[in-house]
């Protein structure tokens, strides 16, 4: 059995009923996705792999291609293989 209050003390803090906070629903925006062609075949991708996993996860995308060509080859294939439909296309030469 719990004793009744006293007119004092309802309104201090510890008798007042807490507010239920509503949780933040947190909303994921779409990914940035990237495709990065470049001529080497190592150093460049590798740069851009060891970029990717220094930046938080989920904050972009990159699909990386290290075609090994010489320049004008590189834009006609970064033409064909631009697969990701939307997004920023990058030419590293």
């Amino acid at each position: 059995m719990t004793r009744p209050k006293k007119v004092s003390d309802l309104d201090k803090p510890w008798n007042q009923h807490r507010k239920k906070s509503k949780r933040k629903v947190f909303e994921r925006s779409e990914y940035k996705r990237f495709l990065v062609v470049s001529e080497g075949t190592k150093t460049e991708p590798n740069y851009f792999r060891s970029l990717q996993k220094r930046l938080r996860r989920g904050t972009l995308v990159l699909e990386i291609l290290g075609l090994g060509t010489n320049t004008l080859d590189l834009v006609e294939q970064s033409r064909v293989a631009a697969v990701i439909k939307t997004g920023r296309k990058w030419g590293v030469g």
